[in-house]
């Protein structure tokens, strides 16, 4: 899909590398037409408003119980992924201000954190919250992975773009190389996991890896590890990605949330 700012803006500089000037000068063949550095700048201010933007809407679920569930997430991250960016922040906006307006209520919830690859399908969070429990938070890549990171403004666009693109976004596809002992790694490559636990207060985290996936199974033994170091609960489901094992998936999910996220 090409959405992202590489496949929206175009611009030359002599003083960065080859590589990067041949891939400039491919997307300006195949779209016929040549950008400005100005007009880099402003697709780059465009996306990071709507990442801004979708950081509040899931601030707005730090509240305990959240002013707006999984799914509701889930399908407004599917949509805005559909549609000009433009558009995108005037519907986020306009979502964002009738959510602030919404009452919390009273009842608690297991308060769930999802991990895994592309879930852009509402089934799986569907299944969670219809189990008795609320999806607060997620590193996902049509969630917190692809919409956090924003691209730092600096005098050379396309530095910031790759800056983003291939270290700021902690994905199994992406190559980082290990320094420093075990812990130190596992810190390193998954803290921010950590971190958005403990801000979104979370009590448990089911973590979903597609069967043949193979950059994200190969993770699967580490991620464990350091999600068990902080003492949170961790339920690993493994399936197709038209979920075709529901029922069973359910019924773990169940037996998740009664002993190891119960509120009781």
């Amino acid at each position: 899909m090409l959405r992202y700012c590489f496949f929206c803006t175009i611009v030359m500089w002599s003083n960065i590398p080859k590589s990067m000037l041949n891939f400039i000068n491919s997307l300006e063949r195949f779209t016929g037409q040549q950008i400005s550095e100005t007009a880099l700048h402003k697709a780059i201010d465009l996306y990071n408003k709507n990442r801004s933007i979708v950081k509040a809407i899931y601030n707005l679920r730090k509240l305990d119980p959240p002013l707006l569930s999984g799914v509701e997430m889930t399908q407004a991250l599917v949509a805005m992924s559909s549609i000009p960016v433009s558009e995108s922040i005037h519907l986020l906006d306009g979502y964002y201000q009738e959510i602030k307006q919404r009452e919390t209520g009273n009842q608690k919830y297991p308060r769930i954190m999802v991990v895994g690859a592309q879930i852009d399908n509402i089934d799986f969070i569907k299944l969670i919250e219809d189990s008795g429990a609320k999806v607060v938070v997620d590193d996902l890549c049509p969630g917190t992975r692809e919409n956090w990171p924003e691209v730092e403004i600096n005098e050379h666009p396309v530095d910031g773009l790759a800056e983003r693109y291939l270290r700021r976004l902690m994905c199994s596809r992406t190559f980082r190389e290990k320094k420093g002992d075990y812990p130190g790694y596992l810190k390193e490559r998954f803290g921010h996991i950590g971190k958005m636990a403990a801000d979104f207060q979370v009590d448990g985290i089911i973590l979903l890896v597609y069967r043949y996936c193979d950059p994200f199974g190969f993770e699967v033994p580490q991620l464990k590890s350091y999600i068990e170091s902080l003492g949170i609960p961790l339920l690993y489901v493994e399936d197709e990605y038209f979920m075709l094992s529901k029922s069973r998936i359910q019924t773990r999910i169940q037996a998740f949330l009664e002993t190891a996220c119960s509120l009781s």
